[in-house]
């Protein structure tokens, strides 16, 4: 049977029922389980348990160990609960910036600085904080894809390689994040 319970940060809920086996079948963030007379254990959203052979639990209590507010979907019963799905899990992200000057007629290249944990990059911030200036976005071929205008800022989602041009015989201020 499944149990859907909404879990206040730290809070504890029992399920009482009775059975041998339990399965985090949903759940954003991993969650300590305990079976009566045992030491709480961590299971993570797809993680089950079974009992030995002929032993059954009549209660199993969750605890969320977080700071925040969390739903959990629990499978608890006789038999067993098979999850096929994947759960896709976002990668950590991570900032990697630099402020600069952009001299005038010229394009930096802003190729992905990913590391071996890296899927790709999710997306790039690109500011012009001049006040008169604009700059360009440019794809690997140099054709112009965005204009970003003085005192602007352009998310760029987008993993592959592309330029920021500055257009204007002056140097231009950037900054990529």
């Amino acid at each position: 049977m499944n149990f859907t319970l909404y879990l206040r940060p730290g809070a504890t809920e029992p399920i009482n029922f009775e059975g041998d086996f339990f399965a985090i079948v949903q759940c954003a963030s991993d969650v300590f389980v305990k079976l009566p007379g045992q030491t709480e254990v961590l299971y993570g959203q797809g993680d089950s348990f079974t009992l030995p052979a002929g032993q059954i639990f009549k209660r199993i209590e969750i605890r969320n160990p977080t700071a925040q507010p969390l739903v959990a979907v629990i499978y608890a019963g006789q038999g067993r609960y098979e999850q096929r799905r994947q759960a896709v899990i976002e990668p950590r992200t991570r900032v990697v910036g630099r402020s600069d000057t952009l001299a005038g007629l010229s394009t930096l290249d802003l190729s992905p600085t990913l590391l071996a944990q890296d899927i790709r990059r999710k997306y790039v911030v690109v500011s012009n904080p001049d006040t008169s200036l604009k700059l360009e976005l440019v794809d690997e071929t140099g054709v112009r894809f965005q204009i970003i205008e003085p005192t602007t800022s352009a998310i760029v989602h987008v993993s592959e390689r592309f330029g920021l041009k500055n257009p204007n015989g002056s140097p231009v201020q950037y900054s990529v994040g």
